[in-house]
């Protein structure tokens, strides 16, 4: 057997997330002009997004291996068959965090503001899943499933249904602004500009 290499999550990868998302957060900054609080969620969220691409994007490509190609037997394009299994509830799970975070990072003023992220994210997974095992000459040991990114939405959807109910609670319990930039002050507007209504005046991204 030749030479035989897995491309994984590794210390060169997780490098190069931090080098991505490091320039990303330089960019907000520097050309955006957002502040430290706002740099400090974004953190949080970049890790948070560490977590997932390791999970659920790696290992990339298996290169030099002597498997069959086992590509075409590993789609599945049919909705709702077999969906009912733990992996999908993981799925699920994994990516709740995704849609209650997603409005502290941009805005999303009404419901219909979230449906692309609804569907990109998980099309993203498979699509980079399926180049994966492309690359790997046609072998993969995962299933391409539209399953998964419907689970994937539908987490997203759970996740960013708990931020809205989190925000009107929130603003309920405290309808004055908090003083000062500090954290509370941001997670205040975050639920403010997020949860429109004709009581409550919609904020921008000024000063976040």
């Amino acid at each position: 057997r030749g030479f035989s290499m897995v491309i994984d999550f590794d210390i060169f990868a997780l490098l190069g997330l931090i080098l991505i998302f490091g320039a990303v957060g330089w960019f907000l900054k520097k050309k955006k002009g957002k502040n430290r609080i706002f740099l400090i969620f974004y953190g949080f969220f970049c890790v948070y997004l560490t977590a997932l691409y390791s999970n659920v994007l790696f290992p990339l490509a298996y290169i030099g291996h002597d498997y069959p190609p086992n590509i075409w037997h590993s789609i599945n394009c049919i909705p709702f068959v077999g969906i009912l299994k733990w992996e999908s509830l993981m799925n699920l799970g994994m990516l709740i965090p995704f849609g209650f975070g997603i409005p502290f990072m941009r805005k999303i003023p009404n419901a219909k503001g979230i449906i692309p992220f609804l569907l990109v994210p998980g099309f993203m997974i498979e699509l980079i899943q399926f180049l994966s095992a492309l690359a790997s000459a046609g072998y993969t040991w995962r299933m391409i499933d539209i399953n998964d990114w419907l689970c994937y939405g539908l987490g997203i959807g759970l996740g960013y249904l708990i931020f809205r109910l989190a925000a009107s609670l929130i603003l309920d319990m405290f309808p004055d602004e908090p003083e000062g930039e500090t954290p509370a002050n941001f997670v205040w507007q975050i639920f403010r500009r997020s949860t429109p209504s004709p009581q409550r005046e919609t904020f921008g991204d000024e000063g976040y």
